[in-house]
């Protein structure tokens, strides 16, 4: 982030940046925006000393400065409101607006006639004379009667008119190229009404917020202290509306409110059946009831108020609270862009249940602060306000968008199925156990990419269903599986299988039933809760399978399977190495194989097998149809965690490649034609000699947003530079010559800096072009003069002075020594002018010498001179 530093008259007189090693950087910083008061708040601290040093820009961190920066296309300019220093550091909080609208007040204003917004904004002088023009105005055809019975700050005044209007506004601010203000434009919407008004902001259907995604916690508050549902209205001098009669539908056709004719009381006839009174009359009244006098002179306007009334008390007043995590505030949403000032999202929660039974919290809210820390994102915040519960039918594309997220996150259920029981008897029969998951309740089986039996923990077989005969087991042994999708264990299971010796023959499975339930103990069975279908599942805890097996002698048995419903699937610790997988090694293709087996190449010379021509001592896996080399590792190329499938190496032909991470030597070496590739960071170390002497060693890295170069000379790692290509910083170059000294460039917004040493730069925009040693025009002391006076300035490597007045008394034809210029300031030879006096046919001219002595001659002797003169030369 590049951040403007301006004086009293919004100059620009330097920058703030964290990125930039010749700039001052800023820490603790909050950018805050509001929703409501249409205004932002930017806090900061800022360092006033470097190794012990007190430095140089300090004299422009102060009471009178004003800061500027860009975020998200949108120009921001601060005014520095507080401001607190101690030995080390400086503290500013800011504010938009000027002080105009902050400080300024305005008068009462007595008004009894209807008007429009702008009536109002010129009447009281509102944003006039404050550089703030009006911009949009949605509510241009409204008027209001508004009047004022004291005085208020222009700014609270100006929201108060807006509210009347039921309006809503922000400020937009634009800054010229050099950091002066252009203008404020103030935007006036439509109030937000929580359905077919936005406002402010966007809505943005395409972004929905989700607990344990992007929510970290929502909490509802129902106070429901304030309801009443049915309310008797008098209006002035006891005015009656008995014999009126109103009806007022909910979206569904339903009638919500009503008065009838001849009744004195306005009804919410739903609000009563879902609150009645519970102190029922003998007529069965479940109303409750208020009166209110007014000073109303027409019975419509009685109704209206009614309405109004019930509308506000007839159900209860909830408050949602809605956590974030720090990511959604700056983080893109959606469609591709972050979220801004009032825009409408929607919020998903599960854990909540209404009185009908139905699962799931279903709200809108608006964004309605903003909290942005630039040097520590883990503190940036969201809050919402205007929450609206919706029905959870709210839309056919946030259903699937939610029912996909849940079947994301839910668990694989495991079970293991028996052809003919777990239990041998005399020593006879055989078996067959297949594995099978499901995703979360879904009846559907899923099929994983690969399944891994083991026999008491030994590996045995990588397939879904084995056979297990009496003969392989002497007593009893244990069977477990475990089911892989895309590498990962999601499944498994275990079977204890014995074998009985009792003289009896075997016998076969009558009945197999299948139970679940769900228990904090993964070690120990439940004792109850077994149902025959799947249950809703729980995060952190585990769900059992039960499996009864009933025997054609009405002997049973049971066995049990269970799996841990993660609580952070997604957010897990990586784990340790597994141990590796067992590779044949052989020189024939072998003829027993199964899915993902490994197989080492052992001949002398090339081999063609199923699907592929093998080389000696290469590894190849077998993907259940063909051959596919499993490890390369030539001089060249190095790929970790890589999986490389249709591939030619011998013409770096790679159709499709996952690359975790890559380190490549020679990317020159590489000659390929590569289609859409996406890469975490890519590095190129070089040693090159640049035929000056010396050979620099750096590297070439391409980051998820950077591109960066860094080489240094061998004989001194001091002596380096550094180009550095980044969004939001533009272009930087840092150059350090190995004996202190480094000089730099930047390009940004538009703008060029050059930079050499601490203090000295260069700065190049389309409206200026600035050195750091310009100075202001400053008054030069003189002596024996009467009235005239010099001034001085240095722009641009060029000095220019001017001066005028009455010179004094001149003796004929000498100069006198008027002032001294500092340095600096000094021509490189003497620099002489001629000047214009006033009057008569004498001759005058001025020099300055390389010493700095401003020297003026008079061709004759005369008194009071007045002259005037200008010049300019070039300095170092």
């Amino acid at each position: 982030m590049l951040i403007s530093i301006h004086d009293q008259t919004l100059r620009r007189v330097g920058f703030l940046s964290n990125e930039n090693l010749h700039t001052p950087d800023f820490k603790n910083d909050k950018f805050h925006r509001y929703l409501a008061q249409g205004a932002s708040t930017f806090d900061f601290t800022v360092n006033k000393r470097k190794n012990g040093v007190l430095q140089d820009y300090v004299k422009y961190l102060n009471e009178h400065a004003y800061f500027s920066f860009q975020y998200e296309g949108e120009d921001f300019l601060f005014d520095s409101v507080i401001v607190e220093e101690d030995d080390d550091e400086i503290t500013f909080n800011c504010l938009t607006l000027n002080l105009e609208m902050r400080n300024e007040e305005v008068k009462k204003l007595e008004n009894s006639t209807s008007h429009d917004i702008q009536w109002y904004f010129d009447k009281m002088g509102l944003i006039n004379f404050a550089q703030i023009k009006l911009g949009k105005n949605e509510v241009s055809d409204y008027r209001r009667v508004i009047k004022y019975d004291s005085e208020d700050t222009k700014l609270s005044r100006l929201i108060s008119v807006i509210q009347n209007f039921d309006a809503e506004f922000e400020f937009i601010t634009k800054l010229k190229h050099d950091g002066t203000l252009d203008n404020i434009t103030l935007n006036i919407y439509k109030k937000n009404d929580g359905g077919n008004v936005q406002g402010v902001g966007q809505n943005r259907n395409d972004v929905i917020l989700i607990f344990e995604e992007n929510v970290k916690g929502v909490s509802r508050k129902v106070d429901k202290s304030q309801i009443f549902n049915s309310l008797f209205v008098t209006g002035k001098n006891g005015l009656s509306w008995k014999n009126k009669a109103w009806s007022v539908k909910n979206a569904e056709g339903v009638e919500e409110f009503y008065k009838r004719a001849g009744e004195s009381y306005a009804k919410a006839p739903l609000s009563a059946q879902m609150f009645p009174s519970q102190i029922q009359s003998t007529r069965g009244d479940i109303y409750t009831n208020k009166n209110k006098e007014t000073e109303y002179t027409s019975v419509e306007a009685m109704w209206g108020y009614a309405l109004s009334e019930l509308r506000k008390n007839a159900y209860p007043l909830v408050e949602y609270e809605v956590l974030a995590t720090s990511s959604v505030t700056v983080s893109d949403m959606g469609d591709g862009t972050p979220l801004h000032i009032g825009d409408t999202v929607r919020i998903q929660d599960m854990n909540f249940m209404d009185s009908n039974g139905d699962t799931g919290l279903f709200l809108s809210a608006r964004v309605s602060e903003l909290e942005i820390s630039f040097t520590n994102p883990t503190q940036n915040k969201i809050s919402f306000s205007n929450y609206v519960k919706l029905k959870s039918e709210v839309s056919d594309d946030l259903l699937d968008r939610m029912q996909s997220i849940l079947e994301q996150n839910a668990p694989y259920r495991s079970e293991i199925r028996a052809t003919h029981g777990i239990q041998f008897k005399n020593g006879t029969g055989s078996t067959d156990l297949s594995a099978h998951i499901f995703k979360g309740r879904n009846t559907v089986e899923t099929i994983a990419d690969s399944y891994s039996w083991f026999k008491d923990g030994v590996s045995m077989a990588e397939t879904q269903t084995i056979r297990v005969t009496a003969a392989s087991v002497p007593e009893k042994a244990v069977y477990s599986y475990e089911a892989r999708i895309n590498g990962a264990v999601v499944g498994g299971a275990s079977v204890t299988i014995t074998n009985v010796n009792d003289g009896r023959d075997g016998i076969g499975i009558k009945t197999t039933d299948i139970t679940y339930s769900l228990s904090t103990r993964g070690t120990t069975a439940p004792t109850d809760g077994w149902t025959s279908s799947v249950p809703s599942l729980i995060k952190g805890k585990y769900l059992w399978t039960k499996t009864v097996w009933t025997y054609t002698d009405d002997s049973s048995e049971r066995g049990y399977s269970v799996t841990y419903i993660s609580k952070d699937g997604n957010n897990g610790e990586k784990g340790d190495a597994g141990e590796p997988g067992k590779v044949v090694q052989q020189s024939t293709e072998p003829t027993e194989r199964f899915k993902s087996m490994l197989w080492q190449y052992t001949g002398d010379v090339p081999l063609k097998v199923t699907g592929i021509t093998v080389q000696p001592n290469m590894t190849y896996v077998w993907n259940g149809s063909a051959w596919q080399i499993w490890f390369l590792n030539p001089a060249n190329l190095q790929a970790v965690n890589a999986w490389i499938t249709n591939a030619m190496i011998g013409n770096a032909a790679i159709d499709f490649a996952k690359i975790d991470s890559a380190t490549i030597e020679n990317l020159a070496a590489v000659n390929s034609v590569l289609g859409d590739v996406e890469a975490g960071s890519i590095t190129n170390p070089f040693v090159i000699d640049a035929g000056d002497g010396h050979k620099y060693k750096g590297a070439l890295t391409i980051g998820n947003s950077t591109i960066s170069i860094h080489f240094e000379t061998d004989e001194n790692p001091a002596n380096n530079s550094r180009l550095l290509l980044s969004p939001g910083n533009g272009v930087t170059l840092n150059v350090q010559d190995g004996e202190g000294g480094h000089s730099g460039a930047s390009f940004n917004n538009n703008q060029l800096v050059i930079t050499k040493g601490r203090d000295e730069y260069v700065l190049l925009n389309s409206k200026e072009l600035k050195f750091s040693s310009d100075t202001k025009a400053l008054n030069l002391p003189l002596s024996g003069v009467v009235s005239a006076r010099v001034s001085y300035q240095r722009k641009n490597g060029v000095v220019y002075i001017t001066g005028s007045g009455n010179w004094g008394n001149f003796p004929d034809n000498k100069s006198r020594t008027m002032g001294k210029l500092p340095e600096g300031f000094r021509p490189p030879a003497t620099w002489g002018a001629g000047m214009n006096p006033q009057g008569g046919k004498r001759l005058m001219s001025v020099a300055i010498e390389t010493n700095g002595d401003l020297k003026v001659t008079s061709d004759a002797a005369q008194n009071n001179v007045y002259a005037q003169f200008s010049m300019s030369y070039p300095v170092d």
